[in-house]
């Protein structure tokens, strides 16, 4: 995730801490390191998508998750939540410490094919959009890479991308990616 390629894929099997690592540590992470970072979130559905904007937040505002721990984030490099009119939600905040002007936050989450025109990030980190559901048929892959294509990824310009799931079938939207490095 870190080495010099701006479009990273990442299959796994379940259970092997995909989204623990890449889409809530590795944001963590680019937040504690530069607080003007800005990452879109894009999952399988909104909702999930907005689990891992909430695990994010805890752990960049909930000290006692770093009771007996060897550091503790928000000690050494927070705080994240600014105070006052803070302008955090269930699915987007902006940290404490950020100078851009940017209007986008600093970590949005969104699902697969939803509105994302307007908005600007450094990364898209797509975490599990391949559902058994939505990759049943060619077409409905074709729609969403179309989508990846044409819209989301106009959103980071030069930024990164990284796609981490398991993959679901044979022609699935991860097959399709991994054809094209």
């Amino acid at each position: 995730m870190r080495g010099p390629s701006n479009r990273v894929l990442i299959n796994l099997p379940p259970y092997h801490s995909k989204s623990t690592n890449v889409t809530i540590k590795d944001t963590i992470y680019d937040i504690a390191m530069d607080p003007n970072s800005m990452t879109l979130i894009v999952s399988k559905s909104t909702p999930f998508a907005l689990t891992f904007v909430h695990a994010i937040e805890e752990l960049l505002t909930v000290p006692e998750l770093y009771d007996g721990a060897a550091g503790n984030l928000i000690e050494d490099f927070g705080p994240f939540k600014p105070s006052g009119k803070a302008r955090w939600s269930s699915s987007q905040f902006y940290v404490a410490k950020r100078s851009s002007p940017q209007k986008d936050p600093t970590v949005l989450g969104l699902g697969i094919e939803a509105q994302i025109y307007g908005r600007r990030a450094h990364k898209i980190k797509f975490d599990d959009i391949a559902t058994l559901e939505n990759q049943r048929n060619p077409e409905r892959v074709q729609s969403m890479l179309r989508w990846l294509d044409k819209e989301a990824l106009s959103r980071i310009g030069k930024g990164k991308a990284i796609w981490a799931g398991t993959r679901v079938h044979p022609g699935d939207i991860y097959s399709v990616l991994q054809q094209r490095s």
